[in-house]
């Protein structure tokens, strides 16, 4: 296969970093169906998504901050203050996960935090698809050879994450549905299987 016939499989740096939105969107959607339901009588699956959720968003977050904002400053006009908002945006947002990840899954703070979070990453996607995007499309970055970068760069996050989750190192044994959990997450976020629905 050609480099040119690889280059029109793989996915741009937008199509990735929207698919993560998805990824979220669906994530929060069932938390707040499970909440709707009978949100504090499954505090596990509860907990499971969160943690979903705050990892997806860490991951994202990393990528934006590597590879979309220094592009954003670089190629468009005040793209220093565009960069420095979104910037804004995640802090905020990583103030929450921090808050969130402390927090007893079952206490009615956490599930404050919960909400602000989604509340605050509403504003930051919608920001960002309708007019950041744009831009970035229309600069003549390479967005194929970005997305490639941002999807070897994701494949070690999933890792770095879960040694730090799980306070674990690659090479220590563990339980083969904990590897099976983590090679299923890396291969969510490099895009090669689609998230269980």
């Amino acid at each position: 296969m050609s480099s040119i016939d690889r280059k029109s499989k793989q996915k741009d740096a937008i199509t990735l970093l929207m698919e993560d939105h998805q990824r979220v969107r669906k994530l929060f959607n069932e938390l707040i169906g499970l909440r709707a339901s009978r949100f504090t009588d499954d505090v596990e699956h509860r907990q499971e998504l969160m943690a979903a959720v705050c990892a997806e968003l860490k991951m994202h977050m990393r990528l934006e901050e590597e590879f979309l904002f220094p592009a954003v400053r670089e190629l468009l006009e005040h793209g220093d203050h565009l960069a420095a908002h979104a910037g804004l945006e995640h802090g905020t947002a990583k103030f929450l996960i921090a808050m969130i990840e402390s927090a007893d899954y079952s206490d009615a703070q956490c599930a404050c935090h919960f909400k602000a979070l989604g509340d605050c990453i509403a504003t930051h996607v919608r920001e960002e698809e309708t007019s950041l995007f744009a831009g970035i499309r229309k600069s003549g970055l390479d967005l194929v050879e970005l997305g490639a970068r941002m999807a070897r760069r994701k494949e070690q996050l999933v890792f770095e994450l879960a040694e730090q989750q799980f306070d674990v190192a690659p090479s220590r044994p563990q339980a083969p549905s904990f590897w099976a959990r983590v090679r299923r997450l890396g291969d969510v976020a490099a895009g090669r299987v689609a998230m269980r629905q």
